[in-house]
């Protein structure tokens, strides 16, 4: 048994060897696979982190090839090259290349595309094409000469397509870019850029970009596309371009910076031309060392032509442009579209256009539909309606022209169609109206000068209506407007047919519209420009006064004149004199319309009106004045109507005054101009033409022949149509008269009466005895009335008549008349006393008889005295005058010798 033991132990130590060398190579072989495995694991490519790379592989190889090499043609007729250190083919056909090299040609042209990588995934495609997965170190060559480098990406040679989702980097002559993924369209040569771009370009000696004197451009965005075959890149997301300008001469580079929402850059021949912007675009040109001046365009969609610096700028969208130099304030151009040429310095905007030339001290503001303003000459040009602004002037028309200072302050303008200006101030408004007006500015920006044509006005307004009176100055041909030191008017001239106008002060009783009319006239204005201080006006010069209140009795007053020089309240706008050359008229007029017209005409005129209410005072005419008002004129050497009283006053070189019934001088004669009243002093002499003229209110007989009036004084009212003579009156028809200290005589009531040491010679007497002839009859009294109605002349206190040799008195006489105003009787009252040569009666009445000639008397008692027959007493005695008989009634008182009768021859007289 122990022998079996140790012969098996003994085996068991003879078999260790073979075990050991069995465990060895087990050892050995899993040492080799696991070298194989690690070989294997090292040489596969890392996995690719595209999300274009194909999820799922072939894991089965089938060749592995070193120093790996294929060319190759696709059913496009594209050829191929590809060159790699190690090439791993799988079941699928696609392989695992190393330090890969690829070059792609396009048809018959020998122009590839080259493309390297440390590794790259090949995939064949069912329509012969290919897919590259590229990873490591990539590199692009394109045939067009665009280079691209990466860390991974995929070229598809179906669609010449290359894709990058990491940061790439390219490269095409004088521009380097960088973005975060791409897209390269190799055929179409369009790079898409996806976000985070960066683009720059550097001018090279030969190259593009220093060919269009381009020193260097950068641009960024968050998106681009480069389309090389268009010559168009293309930025979005907040994309911005900013570009230097080549150095010329010494001159600093310019840089101008572009920024929008997207970026179109064109690009011509090769050289980058134009930038197109959209969304909230905006251009800035910067200052530097040799060119102060700057530049802000704003808008929503921007164009920017290049040519080595921005040359030319197309902004739409609420476009705006700010330049200056320094840090001089802007001129700012705003428009709904805008189009700026920098070499030229031109705007040209449409759309509700705004231009502010705020460099200036007083700086412009220019508004229009459509405008062009050469900034380089300073020249601007509204259409479509434009206005021109300053601080206190504003220019409107349908088109204006502007010409600006070299700091850009207002120099001159010129406005057509409807043409307006307006200058503000504190408390006034100044308006130039014209179809055509040009204006001047001095070098502080105050208007100098305005020059207007095609029915031209002039309007001085008061903010505050009750201030000041307004004016208005209206030309029918042109006008010239001066302004002095602070733009204040200072005088104005016109040409053509002009009317000044002053309205009446709104709340102030008796104040009147007026106008100046001429066919030019000259204004000056007070030193602070607010009011009208002198007016000429000159050829056929017309002043018109018109009463605000319409009240019964207001006149409108028209002066005309070859010229009227009229002068103006201080502190107002209204007329304070006016005067008037050769040959003026005036006239009066009714404000109401009812009555005659007043006409004043002279050598000369002078107009005056009241301080308080601006009504006129007075009119004054020298000259061979002449006045008429209906049938009535007046004539002096110098007449003035009065508004204080009411009067027309006529002086100087015996002023006469008549109408189709009488005339009358006086040294001095008022007429009443509203009621036409007359009043003369001194001197007067009036003649009524004829009878019939008088309407018969004069006792005088002769129908054809005029009457004689003279007086110190006389009044004519004209109610009443009367006329009263004052102060030794005498009236005389023929040889008939009457003398009295007041004489008035009424015509409408046909009588007259004289009182005061009456006189007269008025009656005429025809007696049987005289045959035909008439014998005159004077009479005397306190007072004589005569009455045509009545047919009565009645002669009052210490009255008498006389007749020849014969006389009767009393306390009042009434003669009455016949169809031919001879006395046919008369009636004595009152202490009566008839007196003839050698008798005399008395008594309390007498009527005596003319025809008869006879008297009768009563009395208590009656009684006649003869010299030679002795005297007889009644109550009632009638005496004979022709046979100087007389015939007592009721008791009788005889002398000595009894019953008398007395005869005596009456003494007639023709």
């Amino acid at each position: 048994m122990k022998k079996d033991r140790d012969i098996g132990r003994l085996k068991r130590l003879a078999s260790y060897p073979r075990y050991v060398r069995a465990g060895a190579a087990a050892v050995f072989a899993c040492s080799v696979a696991g070298i194989i495995i690690a070989f294997l694991i090292t040489e596969r490519p890392s996995p690719f982190r595209m999300k274009s790379f194909p999820t799922r592989l072939s894991e089965d190889v089938v060749a592995v090839v070193d120093g790996y090499e294929r060319r190759g043609m696709y059913g496009n007729g594209a050829r191929f090259y590809v060159k790699a250190d190690r090439a791993t083919t799988y079941k699928d056909n696609h392989q695992e290349l190393q330090n890969v090299y690829l070059e792609v040609f396009g048809g018959e042209s020998e122009a590839s595309d080259r493309m390297t990588a440390e590794r790259a995934v090949y995939l064949p495609a069912t329509d012969g094409g290919f897919k590259v997965f590229f990873s490591g170190d990539v590199d692009v060559l394109t045939r067009h000469g665009l280079k691209v480098r990466t860390s991974e990406m995929s070229y598809d040679r179906g669609t010449e397509t290359v894709e990058a989702e990491d940061v790439v980097e390219f490269e095409r002559e004088e521009v380097v870019g960088k973005a975060t993924g791409a897209t390269l369209e190799v055929a179409q040569q369009r790079l898409s850029l996806l976000s985070d771009v960066h683009l720059k370009g550097y001018a090279k000696s030969g190259g593009e970009l220093a060919d269009n004197d381009i020193e260097s451009f950068k641009a960024t965005g968050g998106a681009a596309v480069v389309d090389l075959l268009n010559g168009i890149m293309s930025l979005s997301k907040m994309a911005a371009v900013t570009v230097s300008t080549k150095p010329r001469r010494g001159a600093a580079p310019s840089v101008s910076k572009m920024s929008a929402d997207s970026v179109n850059a064109f690009l011509q021949e090769k050289e980058v031309s134009r930038v197109e912007l959209a969304g909230t675009a905006k251009i800035d040109r910067l200052a530097n060392g040799s060119d102060p001046r700057w530049l802000k365009a704003a808008s929503a969609k921007a164009t920017a032509h290049i040519s080595g610096d921005v040359t030319r700028m197309e902004l739409v969208g609420s476009a705006e442009v700010r330049t200056a130099a320094g840090n001089a304030a802007p001129t700012v151009v705003q428009a709904e579209s805008l189009v700026y040429d920098r070499g030229s310095d031109r705007f040209e905007g449409k759309g509700r256009v705004r231009i502010v030339t705020e460099e200036a001290s007083r700086p412009a503001v220019i508004t229009a539909a459509e405008a062009v303003y050469g900034q380089a000459v300073g020249r601007i040009r509204l259409t479509g309606g434009g206005t021109v602004s300053t601080a206190t002037e504003t220019l409107t028309a349908k088109e204006l022209e502007a010409m600006l200072r070299k700091d850009r302050s207002l120099g001159n303008a010129s406005a057509k169609g409807g043409a307006t200006l307006l200058q503000k101030a504190a408390d006034r408004i100044n308006e130039v109206a014209a179809s055509e007006l040009a204006v001047s500015f001095d070098a502080t920006g105050n208007l100098e000068r305005a020059e207007a044509k095609g029915a031209p006005s002039v309007v001085l307004r008061p903010l505050v209506p009750a201030s000041y009176s307004s004016a208005r100055l209206g030309a029918g041909s042109s006008l010239k407007a001066d302004f002095g030191p602070g733009g204040v008017v200072r005088a104005v001239n016109t040409v053509g047919r002009t009317a000044l106008t002053v309205a009446a002060l709104a709340g102030v009783p008796g104040e009147s519209d007026k106008s100046l009319t001429a066919d030019s006239l000259m204004a000056s204005f007070s030193a602070d420009g607010k009011h009208i201080t002198k007016a000429e006006a000159s050829g056929n010069a017309e002043l018109i006064v018109d009463p605000k209140d319409q009240v019964p009795g207001t006149m409108r007053t028209t002066v005309t004149a070859p010229r009227l020089d009229c002068g103006f309240f201080e502190g107002d706008n209204a007329v304070r004199r006016c005067e008037a050359g050769i040959g003026t008229r005036s006239v009066r007029r009714r404000a109401d319309g009812r009555g005659p017209d007043q006409i004043l005409t002279s050598e000369r005129l002078e107009a005056s009106f009241l301080t308080g209410t601006k009504d006129l005072e007075f009119l004054e005419a020298s000259g061979s004045a002449r006045f008429s008002e209906a049938d009535r004129t007046g004539t002096a050497a110098r007449i003035r109507y009065a508004a204080a009283t009411g009067l027309v006053e006529l002086r100087g070189g015996q002023p006469l005054l008549w109408d189709s019934r009488s005339r009358a001088r006086a040294r001095e004669i008022d007429v009443s101009g509203g009621s036409a009243d007359a009043f003369l002093r001194g001197a007067v002499s009036a003649t009524y033409f004829n009878q019939s003229q008088a309407a018969s209110a004069t006792p005088f007989s002769q129908q054809g022949s005029p009457i004689y009036v003279t007086s110190d004084s006389a009044s004519f009212v004209t109610a009443r149509d009367s006329g009263m003579f004052s102060g030794d009156a005498r009236a005389w028809q023929g040889r008939n008269f009457i003398n009295a200290e007041n004489i008035e005589i009424f015509r409408a009531e046909k009588r007259m009466t004289a009182s005061g040491n009456v006189r007269s010679s008025v009656l005429d007497a025809r007696p049987r005895s005289s045959g035909a002839s008439s014998v005159p009859v004077f009479g005397t009294a306190q007072k004589l009335s005569y009455d045509a109605n009545r047919k009565t002349v009645v002669y009052e206190g210490q009255a008498e008549l006389r007749q020849g040799g014969d006389r009767i008195a009393g306390e009042k006489l009434t003669a009455f008349l016949g169809d031919s105003n001879d006395i046919e009787r008369a009636v004595a009252e009152g202490s009566v006393s008839v007196t003839q040569p050698g008798r005399r009666a008395s008594g309390e009445f007498a009527e005596y008889s003319v025809r008869d000639e006879r008297v009768v008397l009563r009395g208590n008692p009656a009684r006649v005295a003869d010299d030679k027959t002795g005297s007889s007493e009644a109550s009632e005695l009638t005496v004979n005058l022709r046979d100087r008989s007389v015939v007592g009634e009721g008791s009788q008182k005889a002398d000595s010798s009894g019953r008398t009768r007395t005869v005596y021859k009456v003494n007639r007289q023709r």
